[in-house]
């Protein structure tokens, strides 16, 4: 999609490349100290899709380990998008930007809700 990467760029979106292992492990320092950022104020909210992606909206996908690796709190939410024309996914991007990417996509729309705080622990780790 033209344009989409230098607007998710200026918003401060973090890119993985799924091909690189040492990447993947950069990227879970990254967002480690992206969200110590966002809790200081000098980023906004983070959003991490846990499942790596988006799902078709019937599963729910084995999570990844960045968003909890840092073992900061976490605010779960459910996004469901509903568009008529594709399928929208995003990786790592703040919610902000989040929502002016989605408000461009004529027809879409996006259905939030907000799940209580969670943080990860030990037993979160050897269970899940």
């Amino acid at each position: 999609m033209p344009f989409i990467g230098h607007i998710a760029a200026s918003v401060g979106c973090l890119f993985i490349d799924r091909g690189s292992k040492d990447q993947k492990k950069d990227m879970i320092t990254q967002i480690a100290e992206r969200q110590l950022e966002c809790e200081k104020g000098i980023y906004p909210p983070l959003i991490l899709y846990s499942e790596g992606g988006t799902s078709n909206g019937h599963q729910l996908l084995k999570f990844k380990k960045g968003a909890f690796a840092g073992l900061r709190s976490i605010q779960p939410m459910i996004f469901k998008y509903h568009s008529e024309y594709f399928e929208l996914e995003c990786c790592v991007i703040n919610f902000v930007s989040h929502t002016i990417l989605a408000a461009t996509i004529f027809g879409a729309s996006i259905e939030v809700r907000q799940l209580p705080n969670f943080m990860p622990n030990d037993y979160f780790f050897k269970n899940h």
